[in-house]
């Protein structure tokens, strides 16, 4: 850290592994979350300690860009992904499996009708692949993956971008 370089240090289970590590000077702190999951403890109050402890402190002239961020890793449900947005983790390394997990929804997809077929789903007009967030999301185009997608760009404040 004193050289310039960007610390991120990874498996941190604790508060005080946290602050020791950013005080050591690592720019990037990674709380795991499914690891805690994983022994029966609750990985997200582990991770809402961490932030919390985090954003108590100023870390001016302790790395490079004098800020430390959170990493939220090791995540395996879409409620590990919108728990870590809440409690306010700079950045989660999300897997391609909860990521598509992410995108359903049980009252998004089509539902039977009374003779049993299902609903097809209205046309929706959105480039294949949608630009998001750097990475393409190449889905089928069902209406739940398009409704899915254009909330994401919603999100970002952006309109849906022609892939390139």
């Amino acid at each position: 850290a004193a050289e310039g370089v960007r610390i991120n240090m990874t498996l941190v289970f604790s508060p005080t592994q946290a602050l020791l590590a950013a005080n050591a000077g690592a720019r990037y702190i990674s709380p795991f979350v499914g690891r805690f999951d994983d022994i029966a403890e609750d990985g997200i109050q582990q991770l809402a300690n961490v932030v919390a402890c985090i954003q108590n402190y100023d870390w001016s002239g302790k790395n490079v860009d004098d800020q430390v961020e959170i990493i939220t890793a090791s995540i395996r449900t879409p409620n590990h992904v919108t728990q870590a947005a809440l409690l306010g983790a700079d950045i989660a390394t999300v897997p391609f499996g909860a990521l598509k997990k992410c995108l359903k929804h049980p009252l998004t997809v089509a539902r039977p009708t009374p003779r049993g077929r299902a609903k097809k789903p209205r046309s929706a007009s959105c480039p294949r692949p949608c630009k998001s967030k750097g990475f393409y999301l190449n889905l089928p185009r069902r209406r739940s993956d398009v409704a899915a997608v254009l909330s994401l760009e919603r999100l970002n404040h952006t309109e849906p971008k022609e892939a390139p």
